[in-house]
Parts: C-alpha cells; structure tokens; sequence
C-alpha cells in the first residue's frame, strides 16, 4: 500500500459515520462484488479496503477493524482442517465462494504477529474481446498458431 493509500483510509477511519453500515468480511466481499472492485485487503488498524480500477480505498461505511476483528471474521472463513493448516504454516492460499457467481482467491497470513488477508474476486463472466478493449489485430487473428507469420 502506497503512503497515499494509507493516508486515504486514515482519513477515512477518522471521518465520523453517521450510519450503520455493513460490519462482516461477508458484507465487505459482497461489496467487493457489486462494485467490480478486484481485491479485498483486510488488516488490523485499518478498515476494508478494495481496490478498484486499480487504486486501494477504503470500502464505504466500514469502520477501522482491530486486530482481534481481524482474526474473527478471516478465521471464521477457514473449516477446521484449513485453520490447523495456516497454524501450523502461518500461511494459507485456498479458494473461497461467497455465492456461485462470486468466488474469490484467499491468502491469509500473519505479519508482525498479526492476521491478514487478501482475496482476489474472481470473476465467472467470460469477457469478449469488446469488453476488453483489444486492439483490432486480436479480433481478427489466425485459428492456429501454425497460422501466425513471424
């Protein structure tokens, strides 16, 4: 995180709420969704962050999450078999499905003795070269790689 993403989210951490916003890392994942966002960056002494068209921000209506918040609501993803894994390494990389449509990759770690973790949506729409934005060079490219003249 760049310094000026954690001066964003301090500011953000010190703006008062005048709402009760979502408070769970299931809520913070279902945001991540609805808003295209493509990580979620979850660590003590900060609130939620998502990155989104490439910049780390805080996720609306999240407050500032202690270390003890943390370890709770990450922990309380893992089954049993994968919180005696990341004991014993200190490290996991699992998958997670929040619904069919929204899955995620999950990294959980520990640092400077405390939990974190990151998880990367992973998307099930399959785009087309449209959405993509690819140069027109890609749209019309040969079927076989024999094709391709070098």
């Amino acid at each position: 995180m760049t310094a000026a993403d954690q001066f964003a989210a301090q500011k953000a951490a010190q703006a008062p709420s005048t709402r009760r916003g979502p408070t769970t890392l299931r809520d913070a994942l279902a945001m991540v969704v609805a808003a295209e966002g493509s990580d979620l960056h979850v660590t003590a002494y900060l609130p939620p962050m998502m990155r989104q068209h490439g910049s780390l921000q805080p996720i609306p209506g999240f407050p500032v999450w202690d270390q003890e918040t943390v370890e709770q609501e990450v922990l309380g993803l893992l089954r049993d078999d994968q919180l005696e894994k990341f004991k014993h390494d200190g490290e996991l990389d699992i998958a997670y499905e929040l619904s069919p449509q929204a899955r995620f990759r999950m990294n959980v770690y520990r640092q400077r003795g405390a939990v974190g973790t990151v998880m990367r949506y992973v998307t099930t729409k399959i785009r087309n070269l449209d959405d993509l934005n690819m140069p027109l060079l890609w749209r019309s490219s040969p079927s076989s790689p024999r094709d391709w003249s070098w």
